[in-house]
């Protein structure tokens, strides 16, 4: 493994670990409902029951999303030695993707 490829894996790990500390509370239901932090429809301002089940549910969407990006960074760069450009586009492809379906179970689940 280069040097290059080497740092961007450090870049893309950093991401997904980031986002992985981020869903925990979600998921733990630590967060309580705020303008700030989770995921802020007027639904889940407005009613605490729906604000921790759907802040609960994007919570596991953006864990699996981040141990996704975790498998996919290792196995793009070191397994498959991917270039830079071309790991970027993947694992922000993926990343793009995951976070829109990590929004739209948050809004099914709001019962919306």
């Amino acid at each position: 493994m280069t040097l290059e490829s080497s740092d961007l894996l450090l870049e893309h790990l950093f991401a997904s670990v980031t986002l992985l500390l981020f869903s925990v509370p979600l998921v733990l239901e630590k967060v309580p409902p705020n303008r700030y932090f989770g995921f802020r429809t007027k639904q889940t301002l407005n009613d605490a029951t729906v604000w921790y089940r759907v802040n609960r549910t994007a919570g596991w969407s953006f864990l699996c999303l981040a141990l996704t990006g975790i498998a996919l960074s290792v196995s793009l760069i070191s397994v498959f030695g991917m270039s830079r450009v071309q790991a970027q586009l993947a694992c922000g492809g993926v990343l793009t993707i995951g976070v829109g379906v990590s929004a739209l179970f948050g809004w099914l689940a709001s019962g919306k």
